[in-house]
């Protein structure tokens, strides 16, 4: 199983798939309570511990992968060390629970379905959202972008483990 997120301070958005990525079994969004960055940092690591934990792992359907977007820097320096910050409370959380992580950069959610990697952000969100609704036959609405890159982060992360089996 891979649990993939597209991680931010503000709504993390996340998604249940199996190895082969044919389907998607469950995803939603998270907002990560707290006023100041500890705070919020905190109370990730305590929702995706609970997440591998209670939501999957005594269903004895244990998660073997996590599978999450890098955070890059586009348009501000300090937001990005925000975002690192995150992703490491994110994979320390993690470690005890699966057998591999898979970073996936912004462009490789794109390309995973064939879309140029220096689409604008608005573009690249409206685009990513139709190819993950047709793909697993979803209804996502545009406000819904967070999910749709975890989804695509998942599918990106089976391409990337396919290609290493190689």
């Amino acid at each position: 199983m891979i649990l993939a997120l597209d991680p931010s301070l503000s709504c993390i958005g996340w998604a249940v798939m199996p190895l082969d990525a044919g389907r998607v079994i469950e995803y939603g969004t998270y907002k990560p309570k707290g006023d100041a960055m500890d705070r919020k940092l905190i109370d990730a690591y305590r929702w995706l511990c609970w997440l591998f934990d209670d939501s999957y792992h005594n269903k004895g359907e244990a998660f073997t992968t996590f599978a999450f977007e890098v955070p890059v820097v586009y348009r501000n320096p300090a937001t990005t060390i925000k975002l690192a910050q995150l992703v490491g409370v994110l994979r320390v959380a993690a470690f005890e629970w699966v057998e591999q992580t898979v970073e996936i950069n912004p462009g490789g959610r794109l390309a995973a379905f064939g879309l140029p990697v220096n689409l604008k952000r608005a573009v690249a969100k409206e685009r990513v959202i139709a190819h993950v609704n047709t793909r697993y036959g979803l209804e996502l609405k545009p406000k819904e972008h967070d999910v749709a890159d975890a989804i695509a982060v998942g599918f990106a992360a089976t391409i990337k483990l396919a290609r290493e089996l190689w």
